[in-house]
């Protein structure tokens, strides 16, 4: 019987069941760790009856796959992230087409927000500054987002670095393996976010699949379906940065555009989601913290501290059953617990979720926000 941790590396290795919307499959059979658990026939009627042909969900060859690729992670020092664990980004994990396993490399913070700053690989000098201006601005405020790009040139680059230099956290989204870096030019500063402690580099193929360019475009819905802001600084009317807004937007995540002159070719694509009122009209860092709702550090507010409200005592039961467990536990194991019964626990549970001072996760999961 294979380890848990070889049958997840498997799923990642037939991308057509590795997605969100293919959850309902793998509940089916009770988790990845029960990939050879269905008989040939029985995973053959199982992938069809989901939409998917069977020849696309090879268990054999995956498999194959996963242990030469657990030998790849050991030697890159890649680290595995599957939906089931507690820091897989909640955000993310909402979006269908997501994957329900990752690669990476660095420190997560699931606890924190994600802002994503992306645009063209062709930045002009005055939106590099407005760029890193607005993450300067940002890193005052209380609430320090982390700031999601993907390593291109330009904007991407200009914004993770402002990041850095500014003590925010990054998280750079690769569209290839992590057992290397694109572009080179990059390597270096993509091993600095990693020793730093400040964030990771993040994808979701195998060590070593080379950089193709359908990747970049499924790497985008990522950077999306993360954050639950997302900034354009300068774009065309196309490009990666406009497949980002709009996959952002079907998401139903907070755009935000910086405007341009209408004869600058980088700037239409900003100005275009401005006029269709799928973006804000944002100039500075003040506009961004206002229309993120964010607080400086300076301020003064009557609901600083606004998570230690007054809990009853049975909320304050389950706060301490969750403050001890390393893991996200199931609401049934929280019922044997604390004692409360099934009844009452599902809106103690709720209004804790509400008061932002637990997360839930899929399967009736829950854990204690840090």
């Amino acid at each position: 019987m294979l380890d848990k941790y070889i049958c997840t590396i498997a799923v990642n290795m037939m991308p057509k069941l590795n997605r969100v919307s293919l959850l309902p499959l793998w509940e089916r059979i009770g988790g990845f760790e029960n990939l050879e658990s269905p008989t040939e026939n029985e995973w053959n009627e199982l992938c069809l009856e989901y939409g998917v042909h069977p020849r696309e969900a090879d268990r054999e060859k995956a498999i194959k796959r996963a242990i030469n690729e657990a030998s790849l992670m050991e030697k890159y020092g890649i680290s595995l992230l599957s939906y089931e664990d507690y820091n897989y980004p909640l955000l993310l994990l909402e979006c269908p087409d997501a994957p329900l396993v990752l690669y990476y490399k660095g420190t997560l913070f699931c606890e924190k927000e994600h802002f994503a700053i992306v645009g063209t690989r062709m930045a002009s000098r005055e939106c590099k500054e407005i760029i890193t201006e607005i993450v300067s601005e940002v890193s005052k405020c209380y609430e320090e987002p982390v700031i999601v790009s993907g390593l291109a040139h330009g904007i991407d680059i200009c914004a993770q670095k402002a990041a850095i230099e500014y003590g925010l956290k990054s998280y750079a989204i690769l569209a290839h393996g992590l057992g290397m870096i694109y572009p080179a030019a990059n390597r270096d500063f993509a091993k600095s976010i990693i020793e730093s402690g400040k964030g990771a580099i993040i994808s979701e193929y195998p060590s070593n699949t080379q950089p193709q360019k359908f990747y970049f475009l499924e790497r985008n819905r990522i950077v999306a379906g993360i954050s639950r802001w997302l900034l354009v600084g300068e774009s065309g009317l196309k490009g990666g940065s406009m497949v980002t807004a709009k996959i952002a937007f079907s998401y139903g995540r907070e755009i935000m555009s910086v405007p341009g002159s209408p004869r600058n070719p980088y700037a239409q694509g900003c100005n275009q989601l401005i006029k269709h009122n799928m973006a804000t009209l944002v100039e500075n860092g003040n506009d961004v913290i206002e229309n993120m709702g964010l607080r400086r550090q300076n301020e003064k507010s009557k609901t600083i501290e606004k998570r230690y409200i007054a809990q009853t005592i049975d909320e304050e039961l389950i706060l301490d059953t969750l403050k001890r467990q390393r893991e996200a536990i199931n609401i049934n194991e929280i019922s044997r617990i604390t004692g409360i019964g099934s009844d009452e626990l599902p809106l103690l549970l709720l209004n804790l979720e509400m008061n932002s001072l637990i997360y839930a996760l899929p399967g009736e999961n829950y854990r204690i926000c840090k």
